[in-house]
């Protein structure tokens, strides 16, 4: 036997060894992979963190966030706002402050042509880092005539008050009667709007009173929608303070007025 035969002979068969490890670990592999799927992998439920070490943290997920909460938005100035025809529109603004952005920018959609009697409606809208947005209307009413002092006793307005229980929001069980003229109004004419505004007097804590004359009135507005009345037709006014004194009642009370 010469020196090449002698190689061949001593020489591993290195195919074949390889092809032993591909099948070794292929087998390792799928042990693995059944082993976590019953759950004896690291921080599996038949393997305690404890004692099989530390399982791997989730890899974030680009994008992914925890603010759900859109953008508070908070409207400047009267709504609705009543002009006579040919007075120039005056935007007193619209601020947006979010949970976890602070004080974002607001876009706003409409436009008002003074010289035009008409409804015109001005939307306002804040997005914010999270893609969560909010949006919020005010009405400008443009009149030949201009409407006098004092819109809610103008002529052909529909009028009236809900009086709430002492630091309670919810609205009064015998609502139905006192909102029957307003319901009345809305339901015959698909034109009119209601504005809805909460009362507080100026007793205690003035930024504890606006928020409870606001969430009285937006009790009202709930109430109203639940009757069948479309949302976009019920616009919230700015929380009111009253005037002078008087029984404890008017401190508490809800004053709805339907515009034409």
């Amino acid at each position: 036997m010469n020196t090449v035969e002698q190689d061949r002979v001593l020489a591993p068969n290195w195919g074949w060894f390889r092809r032993i490890w591909m099948v070794v670990t292929i087998v390792l592999v799928l042990m693995l992979v059944f082993l976590a799927v019953l759950g004896f992998g690291p921080g599996g439920r038949n393997c305690p963190l404890t004692d099989c070490g530390p399982a791997l943290a989730p890899l974030p997920i680009p994008g992914a966030t925890d603010d759900l909460q859109a953008p508070s938005l908070s409207l400047h100035g009267d709504n609705p706002v009543f002009l006579k025809q040919g007075e120039a529109y005056d935007e007193a603004g619209v601020s947006a402050v979010d949970d976890a952005d602070g004080e974002i920018p607001v876009g706003s959609s409409g436009k008002v042509d003074s010289a035009t009697p008409g409804r015109y409606t001005l939307t306002y809208s804040a997005t914010d880092q999270a893609g969560n947005t909010s949006t919020l209307t005010r009405l400008v009413i443009v009149d030949a005539e201009g409407l006098p002092e004092g819109v809610a006793s103008a002529p052909g307005l529909s009028t009236v008050r809900v009086y709430f229980a002492p630091g309670r929001t919810e609205v009064p069980a015998d609502v139905g009667g006192t909102l029957s003229p307003i319901l009345e109004r809305l339901f015959t004419d698909e034109g009119a709007t209601v504005v809805v505004a909460g009362f507080n007097d100026a007793t205690g804590d003035p930024d504890s009173n606006q928020q409870l004359a606001r969430a009285r009135a937006e009790s009202v507005r709930d109430h109203l929608v639940a009757k069948g009345v479309d949302v976009s037709r019920v616009m919230l006014d700015k929380p009111h303070q009253t005037q002078g004194s008087g029984r404890d009642a008017e401190g508490r009370h809800v004053e709805l007025r339907v515009i034409p």
